[in-house]
């Protein structure tokens, strides 16, 4: 007896409880499969009224385990083809009851078979499975806030293009009509000239002829003051400058992190974040110093210098840290 305990090793006896552990976990799924299914039925049967009181006095169930308990059939075990199909049958098939549950937090049917193809799920732990989970959604989030940032920032660049367009269009019309303005004025001008031309060349004698030359004169030259005064006037259009060249820069940069977030996992992921904070933390870095440099008071620039020090300090011995590991 003494033998047999000696090769039954500590390591021998984990693997065996982990096994049966494992085997345990997929016996749950499927017999809360099979439970949700069953409540679900009988919950058609009892009515909405009565549900509550009919879980608690027949099954002694809660609300919320219920719930959790028909929705995991709904997921798992109500004939899904997208989860079942030939490629993911065997993954989910292979599925612990902690797995399941980590699984369900992606909603999305769809989203949900999607992340079984792409991920090693046979192989990895329930920790390890939440862990990817959270990491997705992360990663989605962020892709998300990104398109809506590109999307805005694209409306503002054809806002701004057009608004440049309006602009031009209309400094275009007014330079036409100062030209159509000039030419009128000096022919108004030269009609003004050949009446004063008239006037002087007329007889004294011809009272009723000076004073119509007269009068018409004077209505030319109100013309041609009137069209002096328009020319004077400035061209009133709202010229908008080139689209910065900065916007059309983050909005490119920007189209190209929603590709790279929808398209990369696991630690392709991790990698996107350290990239996008550390161009952060060293344009931050930039400013920080270049506020420092602005402050004229010696002492407390010193103090501010040595503020920032301990900061760095601070991040270098965490970075050590987490070099070491």
């Amino acid at each position: 007896m003494s033998e047999i305990t000696a090769i039954r090793s500590p390591e021998i006896i984990a693997a065996e409880i982990n096994s049966i552990k494992a085997q345990t976990q997929k016996i749950m799924l499927q017999s809360s499969i099979e439970i949700g299914r069953r409540l679900a039925e009988a919950k058609a049967a009892v009515g909405h009224g009565n549900w509550t009181k009919w879980l608690k006095q027949s099954v002694d169930y809660s609300d919320r385990t219920a719930a959790n308990l028909m929705r995991i059939f709904n997921e798992y075990g109500n004939g899904q083809e997208k989860l079942f199909g030939s490629s993911n049958q065997q993954a989910f098939a292979a599925l612990n009851y902690t797995q399941a549950i980590a699984l369900l937090g992606i909603h999305d049917e769809d989203e949900r078979a999607e992340f079984v193809e792409k991920n090693d799920i046979d192989n990895m732990s329930t920790r390890e499975l939440e862990k990817a989970v959270k990491e997705r959604d992360q990663a989605k989030a962020e892709a998300e806030q990104a398109a809506k940032r590109a999307e805005k920032l694209s409306e503002d660049l054809q806002t701004e293009k057009a608004a440049k367009k309006v602009a031009e269009d209309t400094a275009f019309d007014l330079l036409a009509e100062k030209e159509k303005l000039t030419a009128d004025k000096e022919k108004e001008s030269q009609r003004a000239a050949e009446l004063e031309k008239q006037l002087a060349e007329a007889k004294p004698e011809d009272k009723e002829k000076i004073k119509k030359l007269k009068k018409d004169l004077a209505e030319q030259k109100a013309k041609v003051k009137e069209l002096n005064d328009r020319l004077a006037e400035p061209i009133k259009a709202a010229i908008v400058e080139k689209v910065p060249e900065a916007t059309e820069e983050e909005l490119k940069a920007l189209h190209e992190q929603v590709e790279k977030l929808q398209a990369a996992t696991g630690q392709e992921k991790a990698v996107l974040e350290f990239k996008t904070y550390f161009d952060i933390v060293k344009n931050d870095a930039e400013k920080l110093l270049g506020a420092i440099d602005k402050i004229e008071n010696p002492e407390m620039k010193t103090k501010c210098r040595a503020a920032a020090g301990k900061v760095l300090d601070v991040i270098r011995e965490q970075v050590k840290g987490t070099c070491s590991q």
